[in-house]
């Protein structure tokens, strides 16, 4: 995946944003600024760092409970994610070290959970020109 992409939540159609003057992601709806476009670099295997184009920072999700957040990239496992294909060119992002998966609440929270198989833990990765 090269270049920048935006992260589509399948449920409502808002995308994965981040404030970049925290560490806070959230959902937003779409509106082309850097905060919403992330870059996928593989890691090797099936392994990928979501970076985040306005700070530099990638998507990381603490092992201990369900937080997402964005941190300085320090090669742990916390930072590391895959997808699995799902039907409608969706995928389910999974997070290396417990293998749950990106969720998104309706009211914009994102959250590390269990697959469920349900709409708001689907997403679109969509290249940008």
């Amino acid at each position: 995946m090269a270049g920048y992409s935006r992260i589509t939540h399948r449920e409502n159609g808002n995308v994965l944003d981040g404030k970049g003057s925290d560490d806070t992601v959230y959902l937003n709806a779409w509106n082309g600024g850097d905060y919403q476009q992330w870059n996928f670099e593989e890691l090797g295997g099936e392994w990928y760092r979501i970076t985040h184009k306005e700070s530099g920072r990638v998507l990381d999700g603490k092992g201990s409970d369900d937080t997402v957040y964005l941190n300085e990239w320090n090669e742990g496992d916390y930072q590391q994610w895959s997808f699995e294909k799902l039907n409608d060119n969706c995928v389910k992002i999974i997070h290396k070290v417990d293998r749950r998966v990106l969720d998104g609440k309706e009211d914009g929270i994102i959250y590390l959970n269990d697959w469920n198989g349900g709409t708001y833990q689907q997403w679109f990765i969509d290249p940008l020109e």
